[in-house]
């Protein structure tokens, strides 16, 4: 009986130790995006007119849909990135 409640605890022990290492890895992450939130402040890197940037694409043949999009999966594959713990972004 001794044994199995010792087996038991040191179970428990092993999960809440699991559980503890992922809410640490998980902060971490979020710490991460949390950087990189901040990292392009409006006062350094102003909102674009869009209809000229519209406009400027336009003329090269590129649409602002089109960047956008592309801006839009780095964004997320580097936060793919960070939750699959392959590296920063």
């Amino acid at each position: 009986m001794l044994l199995a409640l010792k087996a038991r605890a040191e179970a428990a022990e092993d999960r809440a130790e699991a559980a503890e290492d992922r809410a640490e890895a998980a902060e971490e992450v979020l710490h991460h995006i949390r950087q990189w939130c901040d990292a392009y402040p409006l006062d350094i890197f102003p909102e674009p007119d869009f209809i000229e940037a519209r406009a400027a694409l336009a003329e090269r043949g590129m649409t602002l849909d089109a960047l956008s999009a592309a801006t839009a999966r780095r964004v997320l594959e580097g936060m793919r990135r960070l939750i699959d713990g392959t590296g920063p972004a």
